[in-house]
């Protein structure tokens, strides 16, 4: 019969047959506690990054609330719609009262080079790819 120490205190009796049997209950018994630590360690980990999540969530949420209770104040409405020619989308700020538009995103300007670039770009599929897409 021969005995292995685990640790400082722990000592197992084994004979050769049940050798293998008693090194795996040994094996568990110095490794269980450790994969039990890494997983609470984890699960600790874990939480705090769902709580985090959740509090920036509720911060855009409140932000959210802020803006559309300023925008209902203010007598200006947003509009989005796709531009035909470029295919982008756009937005536009409008005041209510006198339907002025005060300010498109992205402006005339981007959305005609927008159209250039689709244009160059549909020419040269022949020449840079074998097949139009």
């Amino acid at each position: 019969m021969s005995t292995i120490e685990v640790g400082t205190n722990l000592q197992a009796k084994v004979t050769p047959a049940a050798a293998p049997e008693a090194n795996v209950k040994i094996a568990k018994a110095a490794i269980l506690p450790g994969i039990r630590q890494a997983a609470e360690q984890f699960s600790e980990h874990k939480s705090a990054a769902v709580d985090q999540i959740a509090l920036s969530a509720e911060k855009v949420q409140q932000a959210l609330e802020t803006i559309n209770d300023k925008l209902r104040q203010s007598s200006t409405s947003l509009a989005f719609s796709v531009d035909a020619a470029s295919e982008l989308m756009v937005i536009q700020v409008t005041d209510q009262d006198s339907g002025e538009v005060l300010f498109t995103f992205p402006g005339e300007a981007a959305l005609k080079v927008a159209v250039q670039i689709n244009r160059q770009l549909d020419t040269m599929k022949g020449i840079l790819f074998d097949k139009q897409s």
